[in-house]
């Protein structure tokens, strides 16, 4: 057998192994965890461009399509949104800072693969 063949049936296996783990754990929890659709909206709002980007640069377009399936599930659901959440001035500052870096982090890297 190929060993590259057999690493990706491990890593596959081990997935699968960890995935059975967390679903058994869940339902053999006392309170169920509702899903926060809108958390689900802004994942796709975010992983639809970062998806364009990959796609452009790559040709992977796993981010694309699962930035669409995480859009479509939050906008189905919007109605159980729920209530927004208020973040301090300081929480908030910190986390456009990171916001940011991180898009000058993602365009950079783009643009040195693009003009490579």
């Amino acid at each position: 057998m190929n060993t590259n063949l057999s690493i990706d049936l491990f890593i596959l296996i081990g997935l699968i192994v960890i995935g059975l783990v967390f679903v058994l754990y869940s339902q053999f929890k006392k309170e169920k965890i509702k899903p926060n659709y809108r958390l689900f909206f802004i994942l796709g709002m975010t992983w639809v461009p970062l998806g364009v980007v990959f796609y452009k640069t790559t040709r992977n377009i796993g981010f694309l399509i699962m930035g669409v399936i995480f859009l479509i599930i939050g906008l189905i659901n919007k109605d159980k949104w729920g209530e927004t959440v208020i973040v301090n001035p300081q929480k908030r500052k910190l986390l456009m800072i990171g916001l940011i870096l991180t898009g000058l982090l993602v365009l950079t890297t783009f643009l040195l693969k693009y003009f490579k």
